[in-house]
């Protein structure tokens, strides 16, 4: 007996109307932000949109305000993030991956990377920066410029 198993893409849709009328509200007050030089206020904004429904326009929002707000490694996961979901999504997302993929490939010279060396005895689960869990890419960690915190589990 075989069994068929049929798995199948779908938009996450808010489920109140009220909070997808927020949600265009706070959108269009990002991008207002966004158009005065406000991207700090951008990003919080761009942040309750993804909050309510994330979706590769938002996401590519968010990651243009972080960008321009100096954030470039989390700027840089949430391109990944628009683009995975965009492809996900299937063709009519095109123009989305476009341009989450040519911001990716504009921003990837620009984000920090730390390095973590260890022992050769030692072998790493997880790195865990500033809290977050975060994937070796190329055998380095995105980082923002600043001080951050360093924990490997092994």
């Amino acid at each position: 007996m075989g069994v068929a198993l049929v798995l199948q893409a779908t938009h996450a849709h808010a489920a109140d109307p009220e909070q997808e009328a927020k949600r265009t509200e706070l959108y269009r007050e990002g991008m207002a932000d966004g158009e005065k030089g406000n991207w700090s206020s951008a990003v919080k904004k761009f942040r309750d949109v993804v909050a309510i429904r994330s979706a590769p326009k938002a996401l590519i929002a968010l990651a243009i305000a972080l960008e321009k707000t100096g954030h470039f490694a989390e700027a840089r996961r949430t391109y990944a993030r628009a683009l995975a979901d965009a492809h996900t999504l299937g063709p009519s997302h095109g123009d989305e991956a476009r341009a989450a993929n040519e911001a990716l490939t504009r921003i990837t010279p620009k984000v920090p990377r730390i390095t973590p060396l260890l022992p050769s005895d030692v072998a790493a689960r997880a790195y865990v920066v500033d809290g977050e869990k975060l994937d070796l890419q190329d055998g380095a960690i995105d980082v923002d410029v600043g001080s951050h915190s360093l924990d490997v589990e092994s």
